[in-house]
């Protein structure tokens, strides 16, 4: 049997370890390229994020505040109102298809039918309407929404219909208004999970819902034709337009950006009030 020469010898330990070595730390080079790939990754997601539900915030405030005072109201219920709160809070109210009609028949709280001699066309759909009492009478300063499920016409009692669903809370006389229009109230809830702020939405008098995510802050300036600021909406026959100013964050913090981690866009925008007649 022949034996190896010296010269068909095998790798060394010495050899081997420093091939181990190398490809550890080619390794751990690799490894750490990949986890700030990823976290560079996480951080533009978050940042991308961040800047959507800023711009959906904003472009939903900007598009019914510029719907504001459209069409007839309830004389007692302003087409703007606002509180100060530091996040602010803001009520927005227009009737979209200039849609309202006096009760031919008073209400009682138990009432399903609300008869009318005449309903509009614009009630020919379901969806929630406001009730509200005569502008002078000063017993029922007073008003509620419902929801409407069916339209029927009464021919034999000479009326038609409005069917809703939930009992009233008060009773109506004749010549009361039912509205179809649109209230929407934003505010900023801090409180259900602290550590995401939210902007809330309740419409047209149901339970608030979140429509963004991560916003917190929202603040609302009222300029006048005389060129004044004003903190909350106290004069509407000289309202010419709002300036809002929102501040969203990442959902997440970055332990390695500066301050408490968070990385924040602020958005700020005027919109004109362009149906109050100025």
């Amino acid at each position: 049997m022949k034996s190896l020469s010296s010269g068909q010898g095998g790798f060394t330990l010495l050899e081997l370890m420093i091939s181990l070595v190398m490809i550890g730390v080619i390794t751990t080079a690799a490894f750490s390229f990949y986890l700030n790939q990823h976290k560079q990754w996480l951080i533009q997601e978050q940042i991308s994020d961040m800047q959507q539900n800023a711009r959906a915030s904003i472009d939903e405030l900007v598009q019914h505040i510029r719907m504001a005072g459209g069409g007839p109201l309830p004389d007692f219920l302003p087409a703007i109102w606002g509180a100060d709160t530091n996040p602010d809070t803001i009520i927005i109210r227009y009737n979209w298809a200039n849609c309202s009609a006096p009760i031919g028949k008073k209400v009682q709280p138990t009432s399903k039918p609300l008869h009318f001699e005449e309903i509009m066309p614009c009630f020919s759909d379901t969806g929630r309407i406001f009730i509200s009492v005569p502008p002078d009478d000063p017993a029922y300063p007073y008003g509620e929404w419902t929801t409407v499920y069916k339209i029927s016409l009464n021919q034999g009692q000479g009326w038609e219909e409005l069917l809703h669903i939930e009992d009233l809370s008060y009773e109506y006389p004749v010549g009361s208004e039912v509205f179809r229009m649109e209230e929407y109230k934003y505010f900023i809830d801090k409180t259900t999970d602290s550590l995401h702020p939210t902007l809330m939405r309740a419409r047209n008098g149901k339970a608030p819902e979140v429509f963004a995510e991560d916003i917190e802050d929202l603040n609302f300036s009222y300029i006048l034709t005389t060129g004044d600021t004003l903190p909350t909406p106290s004069n509407l026959s000289k309202l010419r337009s709002i300036t809002i100013s929102l501040v969203a964050r990442t959902e997440l913090k970055d332990p390695d950006f500066l301050g408490d981690g968070y990385r924040r866009r602020s958005l700020n925008t005027t919109v004109r009030m362009r149906n109050f007649g100025l």
